[in-house]
Parts: structure tokens; C-alpha cells; sequence
């Protein structure tokens, strides 16, 4: 248990300068309550993963996940208008952008971006991508429903560009609501099928 005042991103960061690879599993607020998450499955070969949104304060939302099967590089990463997928993504929109601001960078302040600015996820050699920010302009429940995309090359930030020069998608999948961290417990039977009095017989 990691007990702190600084951000998710931050402790992650911290912990990986000790050299271990780190994976966050939980993530703490200020009432103790689920704010809200949903889950991105990426599921078209080759390209294979999940992202996981998390509100953790009114103001921040968390993403983050790992993405196989990409090439090596800087991909783009966007939230679009909607989520319909059909079409290999022909009608999923421009990206989410309700204030009708400018293209532009996550770090950019909310006037100089589109919200579903998300940047780019850099992929390594074997083809594996992962992505983890912190968004203080987002908030899950605008963005369930909708799509996120992975672009062909990475988002240049120009505002002049509606998409960044990004290119074509090459994975394209939809928001879906999910339950918050550890609030979808199961309960495991390790019995053997068998009926009271025939357990019994087993002994």
C-alpha cells in the first residue's frame, strides 16, 4: 500500500526509478467512493489490448493501459464523437470535442485542444504500446459510448490540422462502463459439483 498526496502518475514514476516495473492496482480518493471507470478492449488482430479509465477526483481522470501488435513508433491516440463501429470506424466522427476549440496537445490547456486529445503512445520494438496520463478536463461519464482510436502515425499537435496528421485508424474500440477497482468481486466455488450426501461419500 502506497499512502500519498502526489498523483497516480507521479507515484508510478517514483516507484519506477527504483528499476522495478510497476503496475497500479488500486487507486485512492478523497470520499472513499467509485467516481466512475470504463474499459477500452482493443480486439482486432493483430492489434490487441485494454485501456482502463478512472475517475479519481471530480477533476481527474486516469488512462492507462498496454496495447500489443502495433508497429514500433509514435501512435496517436483519440477519443471520437461516437461509438459506432461499423465500417471499419467510417462513422465514428471527429474527435470529442464539445468546447469547438482547436486541435492540439493533452498538455495544452482546455482551450487549445480537442478533449479527446490524448496524445501519442510510443511502441516499442515488439510492438507493444502502453499509455498512462492524467487528464484534468475529462471525466468518464462524457466519454462512455464513445470511441477511441489508434492512428497509423503520431499526432503532430498542429492546430491548424482537425486530426494532427495523424493518419488512418488501425484499432478502433468503444468505451464501455465498467466497475470500479476491486468492486466486482466473485465468489469461487471449489466444491466438485457433486450433491451434499455424495460429498459425504467422498470423505
Amino acid at each position: 500500500v502506497v499512502t500519498s498526496s502526489r498523483s497516480v502518475v507521479e507515484v508510478a514514476r517514483a516507484l519506477e526509478t527504483t528499476g522495478m516495473k510497476v503496475r497500479i492496482r488500486g487507486y485512492g480518493n478523497a470520499g472513499g467512493e467509485n467516481l466512475g471507470a470504463a474499459v477500452v478492449e482493443f480486439r482486432t488482430e493483430p492489434v490487441l489490448g485494454v485501456l482502463r479509465l478512472i475517475q479519481i477526483a471530480q477533476d481527474r481522470l486516469v488512462i492507462e493501459g498496454t496495447v500489443d501488435g502495433l508497429s514500433p513508433g509514435l501512435h496517436a491516440v483519440h477519443i471520437h464523437e461516437y461509438g459506432d463501429l461499423r465500417d471499419n470506424g467510417a462513422n465514428i466522427g471527429g474527435h470529442y470535442n464539445p468546447d469547438r476549440t482547436p486541435h492540439g496537445s493533452p498538455s495544452n490547456a482546455r482551450e487549445h485542444r480537442h478533449l479527446g486529445d490524448l496524445g501519442n503512445m510510443e511502441v516499442d520494438a515488439s510492438g507493444r504500446g502502453i499509455i498512462r496520463l492524467e487528464d484534468r478536463y475529462l471525466n468518464v461519464w462524457n466519454l462512455i459510448g464513445r470511441a477511441v482510436s489508434i492512428k497509423e502515425r503520431a499526432d503532430s499537435f498542429d492546430p491548424t490540422s482537425p486530426d494532427g496528421d495523424a493518419g488512418a485508424s488501425v484499432a478502433i474500440a468503444l468505451v464501455a462502463r465498467s466497475s470500479g477497482l476491486f468492486e466486482n468481486n466473485k465468489t469461487l466455488c471449489l466444491c466438485s459439483g457433486k450433491t451434499l450426501w455424495e460429498e459425504e461419500q467422498l470423505k
